[in-house]
């Protein structure tokens, strides 16, 4: 069998196989497609992803409000549940005497009490030094 073509124009040997890749790799609509998964490496990378190593791309990563908020809540809760422990475990009951006036609640609450007693004042003067700030740059921002 001869591979010799009689039209100048066709190639000497088929273009098509069933089953095969084209064997006329010029021919753009015989090239072979690459498959949907396999793109190449400035497809796959121009997609979102950044370049380089993790490291890289955890140094790109900006700090969110709700990154922020998302790591406040787990610490909150990991604080409530060694609280609750704490409670738990300090259960014999405690007299406080403060002045005229006395209690008797168990260690852990008295505690608890205590905690969130500290941490109203500390809000409140946080609060006033806020609005102290704010008043003194509204009055500044008008003038």
């Amino acid at each position: 069998m001869s591979t010799e073509s009689a039209d100048p124009t066709k190639p000497a040997f088929p273009t098509e196989s069933p089953g095969h890749a084209s064997l006329v790799p010029d021919s753009p609509k015989n090239a072979p497609v690459p498959a949907a998964d396999s793109a190449p490496p400035a497809v796959a990378e121009s997609k979102g992803k950044p370049k380089g190593s993790g490291k890289d791309a955890l140094d790109k990563v900006k700090v969110t409000r709700t990154s922020g908020a998302w790591t406040a809540v787990v610490v909150g809760a990991l604080l409530l549940v060694v609280l609750l422990i704490f409670i738990a475990e300090n259960t014999e009951p405690t007299r406080v005497h403060l002045l005229l006036w006395w209690l008797e609640l168990p260690l852990g609450v008295l505690l608890l009490f205590s905690l969130i007693i500290g941490v109203l004042a500390t809000a409140l003067i946080g609060g006033a030094r806020i609005f102290q700030v704010w008043r003194a740059a509204r009055k500044s921002h008008k003038a």
